[in-house]
């Protein structure tokens, strides 16, 4: 099947999800399922060793507060991927919180690094990006989609249908504001 008729195939499918039809998007993670694994297995190489979730396990949670949020719908495949990223991102933050609260150690925090900055906990990192969203709802897009999502600038480009400039331009700013947000202390 080619990208396009995949594409096709899963708006189809989840425009059936949003007309209420809930078998649909099982439909659309059986026909996802190995892309999403790769997402999600790229998501936690970049984690600490002691990482406590393995691909699977991130991607079943994933697709489980998917399946059970409750007005969520998706035109096309470009809003499901970063649906999928940020909920990616919230089953990360809630498990290095549960983490953090049980050991109530900052030394053993998940570390998570961004590309070309120094190591900042993700707890730290999702609160840059709720205010960062604030800011630009774009960029903050970017960094779910490339940095939880796992996805190359490529295919980031063409989920958020920037140019590649514009994503180099909107990356850059992005990683700025969460560098100097998490740094000012907020």
């Amino acid at each position: 099947m080619s990208p396009q008729s995949e594409s096709a195939g899963i708006t189809e499918l989840l425009l059936h999800w949003k007309a209420g039809d809930p078998s649909a998007l099982a439909q659309v993670i059986e026909n996802i399922y190995p892309e999403l694994r790769r997402i999600a297995a790229s998501r936690l190489r970049s984690q600490s060793p002691n990482a406590t979730i393995n691909p699977t396990e991130l991607l079943h949670e994933a697709w489980l507060r998917l399946s059970q949020s409750r007005g969520m719908t998706f035109e096309h495949r470009a809003p499901f991927y970063a649906a999928t990223a940020v909920i990616m991102r919230n089953v990360l933050v809630d498990r290095a919180r549960a983490k953090g609260a049980a050991k109530r150690d900052s030394a053993n925090s998940l570390p998570v690094y961004l590309p070309s900055s120094p190591g900042f906990d993700l707890p730290e990192i999702d609160r840059a990006l709720n205010a960062l969203e604030l800011v630009c709802q774009r960029q903050a897009r970017q960094v779910d989609l490339r940095f939880f999502g796992g996805f190359t600038a490529d295919e980031t480009a063409d989920i958020l249908e920037i140019s590649p400039a514009t994503l180099k331009r909107d990356w850059l700013a992005a990683r700025m504001f969460i560098k100097n947000f998490i740094e000012s202390g907020q």
